[in-house]
């Protein structure tokens, strides 16, 4: 970062663009991967990968059946002011009655937590706590690295984090998500390849240099 912000306080304007791209390609990398952690644990658990492996047709059935259920019960209790079975959620699961409506339909692991928080099976409540911690794990684990390669300019840290974002991504997001984020680490390790060697060079002080390489183009 020290790198990038010597460059955006230079007089040279390409260098400036360059160290604001790299800058921003860190923060989009960054925030990829905290978008896709939110995803897992909150979105739906039938798009989760591993998910697919573990479970079958009839219990991705029966998970949406429940959801629905708890949702429509749910609504029902907002409708008809049941204020009671409403703050009993609320204080069962720390979620807000319409918040729970979301997570269970379509059902997400947070949504499957809360509905074991409510039957008070702690059995499951301890499977699915376990579940998101590693979910959480592996993003912050990836997302240390994303960040400090943005704090220090290194092209490493973040070859570090792409590695390491392929559990994380291949468990929990997803191919997609997985070419999402490994774009950006490129991207990124392209710019900062490009800053460092001006840093090297000092040639951010020179605001001549745009106009000479047009000129020798």
């Amino acid at each position: 970062m020290k790198k990038c912000i010597a460059l955006i306080k230079g007089t040279n304007l390409r260098a400036r663009i360059a160290a604001i791209i790299t800058l921003a390609l860190a923060v989009a990398a960054l925030l990829c991967v905290i978008i896709s952690a939110s995803t897992a644990i909150n979105g739906a658990i039938e798009d989760v990968p591993i998910m697919k492996l573990v479970l079958d047709r009839d219990e991705f059935n029966e998970l949406e059946y429940r959801g629905e259920y708890i949702a429509e019960s749910i609504e029902l209790f907002i409708d008809e002011d049941y204020d009671d079975m409403l703050d009993e959620i609320k204080d069962q699961t720390g979620l807000s009655p319409k918040r729970m409506m979301k997570l269970c339909d379509p059902m997400s692991m947070r949504g499957q937590l809360a509905i074991h928080q409510l039957n008070e099976d702690e059995e499951g409540i301890a499977g699915m706590i376990v579940l998101i911690a590693f979910v959480i794990v592996l993003a912050v684990l990836v997302g240390f690295f994303a960040l400090l390669s943005g704090l220090l300019s290194s092209r490493g840290l973040m070859i570090t984090a792409n590695m390491v974002s392929m559990l994380f991504y291949f468990i929990f997001v997803g191919f997609a998500g997985f070419l999402i984020f490994s774009a950006l680490c490129v991207a990124y390790t392209i710019f900062v390849s490009y800053v460092c060697e001006i840093y090297k060079k000092g040639a951010y002080l020179d605001n001549t240099a745009p106009a000479e390489e047009a000129a020798e183009a």
